[in-house]
């Protein structure tokens, strides 16, 4: 009860946000040019955000306004043209209804293969709609997911998925699987957000049904149904550079239990990333990531799975369940050559975290990885690329390999 009431407060708070704009961007002519897709409607409301977001005394308003826009993704070049308050702008668009493969595989056994139908410009308006699945060797994904970031092209965001998935969970110890379930779970995630100048907050809202069959010799976990409420907080203080962000990109998270089936005490997971891009010499990039979490309450199920991922490198998928972690991440993109496709880099990395377990797992664990990857970065298409990694973490798999082409789910 305490925490729908404190839901309910949120909701309040979050709709008397006032709106506001530090520029008077309401009598402007604008003139666009080389959309074919794109509606000059939406461009302008790209437009009119960036310059709120602009200072006043900027001394590049054309460049800033063309990397501005160019940050929504949706195009290969941007050139915005400036006379008091007539704008012409030049955009080459990228394709964005596209059949998206996924394939990935890893020496720790994992192996994913599926396709996502995407469109990351709907109608012309930016709103990203997803539609697809994927079969591995543990399992079964099935989604769909659909973000408007500019509802009637309003500071307002809205957000829907559905996802179904059943697959295999393993808990590792070093290249070991020590315990595991098989999961079937049904999920509904619905969320509302305010974009204001870079910091954006949003509420969540998610419906999940979970039922559990046996793997091997482990007891399995109690089926049970639980919906929970949370805040999510965005600052976004980077600018897209094909291969890398260039900036500062922080996110942090809370979800709570508003109710659940089964008799375990409501959990709150909080997480919290931050994300940092710097150029280097020579188009080099230094990049760094530190993130966190931590859940009290909830069950075994309700904890983090981690692995694969930046951070957590040479971590079999999914196979690190901590109560709480905190991971930190560096690589290094050097481009090595420009094609006509897009950018092909290779970045060095190296990760380090610490895990805090709960229950009869080894309380605490420290583990790091190293090694060198290579990447393609498309430049005319909105997906990823092509991505291979190889390294060694000391505590995991030790040597391993991972490949990825396009989507990730």
């Amino acid at each position: 009860m305490r925490s729908a009431k404190l839901f309910l407060v949120l909701v309040l708070f979050f709709f008397i946000i006032p709106s506001y704009s530090s520029a008077n961007t309401d009598e402007l002519t604008v003139q666009v040019e080389g959309n074919t897709k794109t509606l000059g409607i939406y461009i302008e409301a790209l437009l009119k955000k960036c310059l709120r977001r602009m200072s006043t005394d900027e001394p590049d308003p054309e460049t800033y306004l063309s990397q501005c826009i160019y940050n929504a993704k949706h195009f290969s070049k941007v050139v915005v043209k400036k006379n008091n308050n007539s704008f012409h702008i030049n955009v080459e668009e990228k394709w964005s209804l596209i059949p998206i493969p996924i394939v990935a595989a890893g020496s720790g056994g994992e192996e994913k293969y599926g396709l996502v139908l995407l469109d990351s410009n709907f109608l012309g308006l930016g709103k990203i709609f997803a539609i697809g699945g994927s079969i591995g060797s543990s399992g079964n994904t099935y989604f769909f997911h659909f973000d408007d970031k500019k509802v009637f092209l309003s500071n307002w965001s809205f957000l829907a998925s559905h996802s179904r998935s059943n697959r295999d969970y393993y808990l590792y110890d070093g290249t070991e699987k020590v315990f595991g379930f098989h999961e079937n779970r049904l999920a509904a995630v619905l969320g509302l957000g305010y974009q204001f100048k870079n910091f954006s907050p949003a509420l969540r809202y998610v419906l999940q049904i979970n039922e559990y069959e046996n793997l091997l010799t482990y007891q399995k976990p109690k089926d049970y149904r639980v919906s929970k409420a949370g805040i999510r907080l965005r600052y976004d203080y980077s600018d897209y550079k094909l291969y890398y962000n260039s900036g500062v990109i922080f996110d942090a998270s809370i979800l709570r239990d508003l109710s659940r089936s089964d008799d375990h005490r409501f959990s709150t997971l909080g997480s919290s990333k931050v994300r940092i891009g710097v150029p280097s010499i020579l188009g080099h990039a230094v990049l760094g990531e530190v993130q966190g979490g931590r859940l009290t309450g909830g069950s075994d199920t309700d904890i983090f799975r981690l692995g694969l991922t930046k951070g957590f490198r040479g971590i079999p998928a999914l196979g690190a369940w901590p109560e709480s972690y905190i991971a930190a991440s560096f690589d290094y993109q050097v481009p090595i050559r420009s094609l006509s496709i897009g950018t092909w880099t290779i970045a060095p990395f190296a990760d380090a975290g610490h895990l805090q377990y709960r229950n009869d797992s080894a309380s605490e664990l420290s583990y790091q990885s190293y090694g060198i990857g290579t990447y393609i970065f498309l430049k005319e298409i909105a997906i990823p690329g092509l991505g291979i990694e190889i390294g060694r973490n000391t505590t995991f798999q030790d040597y391993f390999a991972n490949f990825s082409l396009g989507l990730q789910i």
